[in-house]
């Protein structure tokens, strides 16, 4: 492992991931960050609507390691208006900036729903089939960057849970005021949380390996069952959780096989358990 110090321009820093992700970063010493966005925080401005308009002189003197990119369009719903633009941003625009900003490696990122969910635990090499414009714009993007995985980590992610999760948080804060809450019974996840999301991309800063990665949790969980475990974690009455179903078509699974690959960078699927855990202890809730 090459544990020099690294140049890193972190794209999305005002996102979600992208919060947690820089705050892990300043307790790394050996991580120089910069960060580029339409944030006033940000190092660099820059919109994935029009990154021919990235000025690519500002870039030319940093000699980044790694460029890692999180800013993307993810909104589902969106993505289903629009899927053109989807497209676009999620991976054109991806693609331009890679031959504009000069980095030796890049980290993008990508999703269980390049998969339509009828199969359990596809394998990195199975056939891509989504269901959703979304995850095909992930697949688009995997496809731009298939021939430069050389230099090139995608992570495909499932759900990842993290301390201000919304529907979680509202819903526990219903329950503990002794509210009844409802949840669907087939809409499922494979959570992860955020903060091995975090190491494994720290890892790979150090430990580059390219090619398509996956971060999944163990097995499937549903809605409805997350809550249960969660008010019972919590000695809430189970009861005050109702079942209900979506009226939309929702994939069967979303868990992905994780394997030696993963394995070698530290990451190993974690038990529903122990990522419910971690939620818990760091939403402050009871």
């Amino acid at each position: 492992m090459d544990i020099s110090s690294k140049r890193v321009l972190l794209i999305g820093a005002s996102g979600a991931i992208g919060k947690h992700l820089k705050n892990h970063w300043q307790l790394t010493a050996n991580i120089k960050l910069c960060t580029a966005g339409r944030s006033d925080q940000d190092d660099y401005y820059l919109d994935l609507n029009s990154p021919s308009n990235c000025p690519a002189h500002l870039f030319e003197a940093s000699h980044f390691d790694t460029v890692v990119v999180l800013a993307a369009m993810s909104n589902i719903a969106a993505c289903e208006r629009d899927p053109q633009l989807a497209r676009y941003i999620n991976a054109k625009a991806v693609e331009e900036l890679y031959h504009i900003i000069p980095a030796k490696n890049w980290i993008l990122f990508s999703t269980n729903q390049v998969f339509c969910g009828d199969k359990l635990m596809p394998r990195r090499n199975d056939i891509t089939q989504p269901i959703s414009e979304y995850g095909a714009s992930k697949v688009a993007l995997e496809k731009c960057f298939e021939s430069q995985f050389y230099r090139v980590a995608i992570l495909r992610l499932t759900k990842v849970l993290m301390p201000e999760q919304p529907f979680l948080r509202a819903s526990l804060k219903k329950m503990l005021s002794g509210e009844k809450v409802t949840a669907f019974t087939n809409m499922v996840m494979a959570p992860i949380y955020i903060e091995q999301v975090c190491q494994y991309i720290t890892r790979l800063l150090f430990d580059f390996s390219g090619g398509i990665h996956q971060l999944s949790g163990q097995r499937d969980i549903s809605y409805y069952q997350t809550l249960v475990m969660l008010s019972s974690m919590l000695d809430l009455d189970v009861s005050l959780v109702e079942a209900s179903k979506t009226g939309i078509n929702t994939p069967k699974y979303s868990a992905l096989h994780v394997d030696t690959l993963e394995n070698s960078l530290g990451f190993f699927s974690p038990d529903i358990e122990s990522v419910l855990g971690q939620f818990l202890a760091a939403s402050r809730l009871n």
